[in-house]
């Protein structure tokens, strides 16, 4: 999960700064795989961080390492409130909202693939 943190992490940092004046619920992150000829059907999950999480990014020695701890502590079994380790993905409508989604699907050579849910 290193790996995965290391994503989460730049993408939260990121996308906080970008939603500095704006109401944000929560960052989604997406990893989707296959289909491939390794996976016969989609695959998609999550790891859902809230902004006061999400915020400690900012703080001198805090990391991806601490933000998956705090993440996976915090992370009560409920794949709907935040913060979510590894839940499967929900859909989100984009119909003006608010809400913003960038994604990109991961295949058998790695990982990728990020939404920002806000």
């Amino acid at each position: 999960m290193d790996a995965v943190f290391r994503y989460v992490a730049a993408v939260c940092d990121r996308l906080r700064d970008v939603y500095a004046g704006d109401h944000v619920r929560q960052f989604d992150v997406r990893f989707a795989f296959g289909p491939d000829r390794l996976l016969r059907s989609r695959e998609c999950r999550r790891v859902t961080v809230p902004p006061g999480l999400a915020a400690h990014l900012s703080e001198p020695g805090y990391d991806h390492g601490d933000l998956a701890t705090d993440v996976e502590a915090g992370d009560d079994g409920d794949s709907v409130t935040p913060p979510v380790l590894w839940g499967e993905c929900v859909p989100y409508s984009t119909g003006g909202g608010g809400a913003a989604a960038a994604g990109a699907g991961a295949g058998a050579g790695g990982c990728g693939g990020a939404g920002g849910g806000c």
